[in-house]
């Protein structure tokens, strides 16, 4: 609810929990891309990409290259 320290926290805590299930992976990029925090946010991104791209959607594949492509925009 607006707290996005506490969502880094909390999605980085399930990551570690469980690192190869996609949601909390996907929503910690994007939390962190949202945080501005564009080098992190690349770092989850792309660990989700070697783990799930061969098994998402071409439309998703498409979003997923497009954050990748925004976080590494200087």
């Amino acid at each position: 609810m607006g707290d996005i320290d506490a969502a880094v926290f909390c999605w980085k805590k399930a990551v570690e929990l469980k690192p190869d299930f996609s949601y909390p992976l996907y929503n910690l990029g994007l939390t962190l891309l949202s945080k501005g925090d564009k080098s992190q946010a690349l770092e989850y991104f792309e660990d989700y990409k070697k783990i799930f791209y061969s098994r998402l959607p071409v439309k998703e594949r498409d979003s997923l290259d497009e954050l990748i492509e925004q976080c590494q925009r200087k």
